[in-house]
């Protein structure tokens, strides 16, 4: 399918607040390591190309280490790759990206425990946001690195 919108001019207000969310977040004090672990995996499970390729190169520029993002989509068999706390958040992404099944409470519950209801709150917050970009990226077809 070929784009027939495009978003940001059509429909800016929403683009602009979208991008005021990615702001929020980014400021917000959750590790810039663990967002984009958030946005890599996201996108991953939405097979949303665009975003997984633009960060994964943002993830490279802040020190990630290459051999992990290679492992997030096998992150449960790969756990030596991933922190206890990281383990935790793509569970909780994962959850929330595949919303059908809801937020299990012992995923909702450890997190609450591990994190405290305001990161857990920022955590969701960031998953919500990037899925909204990954289904706008794929609906329209957006991608500028084809």
């Amino acid at each position: 399918m070929e784009s027939t919108l495009d978003f940001k001019s059509f429909i800016l207000d929403f683009y602009q607040i979208l991008s005021q969310l990615d702001v929020l977040i980014s400021n917000s004090g959750l590790n810039k390591l663990q967002q984009g672990l958030i946005k890599i995996r996201t996108s991953q499970i939405n097979s949303c190309d665009f975003c997984e390729q633009l960060h994964t190169y943002d993830a490279l520029q802040h020190s990630e280490d290459p051999k992990r993002i290679s492992m997030l989509s096998s992150w449960r068999e790969a756990k030596k790759w991933f922190s206890r706390e990281e383990q935790l958040i793509l569970a909780l992404l994962e959850e929330v990206t595949t919303v059908s099944g809801g937020l299990s409470s012992e995923i909702y519950n450890s997190a609450l425990d591990t994190f405290g209801k305001e990161k857990t709150s920022k955590l969701i917050m960031a998953v919500a946001n990037i899925n909204g970009w990954n289904r706008i990226s794929v609906l329209l077809n957006t991608n500028p690195f084809a």
